[in-house]
Parts: structure tokens; C-alpha cells; sequence
């Protein structure tokens, strides 16, 4: 499981590369396939939706979680410290 914080996910490459990363390897390690997702899609879709949620809850950064669940990578974006 990894969580990464972040307030805009246009300022925090690393973060978003980190993220990423575990994405990568926790498709690889369930057989899932990557597509056509690349670093940049990632980037776009991340920054999309951290908007999103920082304006419809009003919270100043979003956590990103990647885990695995029965063998099914699980990709969940929350605001900051709620528990998921």
C-alpha cells in the first residue's frame, strides 16, 4: 500500500513520478496490463482530479492510495487525512 499526499500535483513531480512508479509495479505484480498509460496521462489525470475533489471538498491536498485487493489493483483519490 502506499499513500502520497499532495496539495497540486502540477508542483510535485516527484510525488507524481513515486506514484506512479507503484502503480506500475503493482500492475506488473497482479498481470494487469499498463495501456497506454504513460507518466504525462498520469500527470494530466492526477491534476484533474485532485482539482476536482480539493473543490468540491474544500480540503487543501488530496492522498492518493494504490494498493492491491484480491489480486486487482485498487487506485483511490481522497481528501487528505480521511480514512479509507
Amino acid at each position: 500500500l502506499a499513500v502520497i499526499r499532495s496539495r497540486d500535483p502540477r508542483r510535485e513531480p516527484e510525488k507524481v513520478s513515486q506514484l506512479y512508479d507503484h502503480l506500475i509495479v503493482a500492475k506488473r505484480e497482479c498481470g494487469e496490463r499498463i495501456g497506454a498509460l504513460t507518466l504525462e496521462v498520469f500527470t494530466q489525470f492526477l491534476t484533474s482530479r485532485a482539482d476536482q475533489i480539493k473543490n468540491r471538498l474544500e480540503t487543501e491536498a488530496v492522498d492518493f492510495v494504490v494498493g492491491v485487493d484480491n489480486g486487482r489493483v485498487k487506485f483511490a483519490a481522497r481528501p487528505a487525512g480521511e480514512k479509507g
